[in-house]
């Protein structure tokens, strides 16, 4: 996201994010891991008495201090003990917005409830087993990065080599935050925040404003207004004889046993494959089409509930269409004069002729080529509904100047 700073010289500031892979020594390591049990282990003190307090009709959120004093193990003294104290700090706040998240969906009639009777968006416990390890330091000063011994060095965890084949950062980009994060695969990532300044005045705004459809599809992703489609390689139907085996094999080890735990690490180190090459595949994609095109429609469909009907649920969640919006969003967010604007999931994309303006409301999801019953249009359906969130953006543009 970028604002303007300086109206005179049109500064803007631009926040980017950067993921690395780190490589800690054993002394590094025991420290990362150890900020992760605390973490882990001072939010579900603080759950538990915050949830009591809540059934008690108040909600209160415990303080850090008072949990250390019931735990000498956590005070200053313990020597032997090393975590990130300033990392352990933020999971009040993190709380606080679990619950803020929790009342929002409340107040917004989200009242789905799970098998503990709680509503879905109620903060959980962490697990040891299953829980996601990761701490957040907002201390970014005391953050830095050395470019020609590929190393960064972390508040309590000194100088940290990463992988050399990451991005050079320019030495200007000032940083805000990061998040320590460990796989289940046992591979450290360090997540930057980065902030920065440009001058937009050196850019050219071009009048001639290229504005591309996309209407999702769930066999090859998506088809834009122009015919083309992503040809999305289906990653995870590529490996799902692999893993079917892996799985079987794991289903029928004993519980507890060596041979059980290896096969495991075999599944994990498969999904997460199967993970790197749908992201990186959508990273390259998003970014060749935010080059070309300056405003982009989409839309705003809700796929967790596409996913859950139609027996469409594994081609939704292997293409990945949500994430290549979100990447669509920030990409174009932190070009000037790039905007990616969401068509209400109520505008009739693909029952409404592309060439006359004519609705076809008896329309079924079978057809996959639409004929227009006034103008006598034949076209791909998908081609059709890209085409009318173009002129939808069209419209849209038009009706909101966005360069100014």
């Amino acid at each position: 996201m970028w604002t303007v700073n300086d109206k005179r010289r049109k500064i803007v500031d631009l926040i980017i994010s950067r993921k690395i892979r780190i490589y800690p020594d054993d002394n590094q390591s025991e420290i990362i891991n150890n900020t992760f049990n605390v973490c882990r282990f001072i939010w579900n003190q603080m759950l538990e008495s915050s949830i009591k307090s809540y059934d008690d009709g108040q909600l209160k959120i415990p303080n850090y201090g008072d949990i250390v004093l019931q735990n000498s193990w956590l005070s200053k003294d313990n020597k032997e003990y090393k975590f990130d104290r300033h990392s352990v700090n933020n999971v009040k706040q993190f709380l606080h917005s679990a619950f803020s998240r929790y009342f929002d969906n409340i107040k917004n009639g989200n009242i789905k409830m799970r098998k503990d009777r709680r509503p879905k968006s109620f903060p959980r416990f962490k697990s040891k087993k299953y829980c996601k390890n990761s701490y957040s330091n907002y201390h970014g000063e005391q953050t830095r990065i050395d470019n020609n011994n590929h190393q960064i060095k972390i508040p309590c965890l000194g100088w940290v080599k990463y992988n050399p084949r990451e991005k050079q950062i320019p030495d200007e980009w000032k940083i805000k935050h990061i998040t320590i994060s460990k796989s289940t695969t046992n591979k450290y990532y360090c997540s930057i925040c980065f902030q920065y300044s440009i001058n937009i005045d050196n850019i050219q705004n071009d009048s001639k404003l290229n504005i591309l459809g996309i209407d999702y599809s769930s066999s090859s992703l998506y088809m834009d207004s122009e015919g083309n489609n992503a040809s999305y390689p289906k990653y995870y139907r590529s490996n799902q004889q692999k893993l079917r085996i892996l799985q079987k094999k794991f289903s029928r080890q004993q519980k507890g046993g060596a041979n059980r735990g290896k096969t495991l690490n075999k599944i994990r180190i498969l999904h997460e494959k199967i993970s790197n090459q749908r992201r990186d595949f959508l990273h390259k994609l998003s970014t060749s089409i935010t080059k070309k095109f300056s405003i982009i429609c989409v839309e705003d469909i809700d796929m967790q509930n596409m996913s859950q009907c139609l027996h469409l649920g594994k081609s939704t969640m292997d293409n990945g269409f949500s994430m290549f919006r979100e990447m669509l969003l920030y990409k174009q967010e932190r070009i000037p004069y790039h905007k990616l604007i969401l068509a209400n999931k109520w505008f009739p994309s693909s029952k409404r002729c592309s060439k006359c303006g004519n609705i076809k409301s008896e329309l079924k999801l079978s057809d996959r080529i639409y004929e227009c019953n006034e103008c006598g249009l034949t076209i791909d359906r998908d081609v059709n509904a890209a085409i009318n969130l173009k002129q939808y953006a069209f419209n849209y543009v038009n009706g909101l100047n966005i360069l100014c």
